[in-house]
């Protein structure tokens, strides 16, 4: 059995690997119109997780729905939620479950921070938007 990058041998198995929680947790922001999601593969570049959710959304109030229906799908799913920073109006929230980091941020911090283009060497993965099946 392969473990992720945070998972040990007395960690429960989760109930979903981190390649279907990251593309569960794109499509569920995807169906709350949050936009230009990616799920990045950061795997064999990083040691501290193994998937990358990016997505933006367009207002506090959006980004905080947004936080809080992902919190929604962990514990539907079984996983840990090992935290969560960033206040509801920072602009950027992170909803880390491990193996899995999930980045909401708002347009004008998006741009700033560029995070798309710090991690530009990772596969981006295709994940399901509404309404769509994934192509492989």
């Amino acid at each position: 059995m392969a473990l992720s990058k945070r998972q040990t041998r007395a960690s429960p198995r989760p109930s979903v690997d981190g390649r279907e929680l990251a593309a569960r947790a794109a499509r569920t922001v995807a169906e709350l119109k949050a936009l230009d999601v990616k799920v990045l593969d950061v795997g064999a570049l990083t040691d501290v997780m193994d998937y990358m959710v990016l997505a933006t959304g367009q207002s506090d109030r959006h980004l905080r729905a947004l936080a809080i229906a992902l919190e929604e799908l962990l514990d539907e799913l079984g996983r840990t939620l090992v935290g969560r920073e960033g206040e509801d109006r920072s602009g950027w929230i992170v909803i880390d479950a491990g193996d899995v980091v999930v980045h909401l941020l708002n347009r004008a911090l998006r741009a700033y921070y560029d995070i798309d283009g710090l991690w530009a060497d990772a596969a981006v993965e295709p994940f399901a938007e509404p309404g769509q099946e994934v192509a492989e």
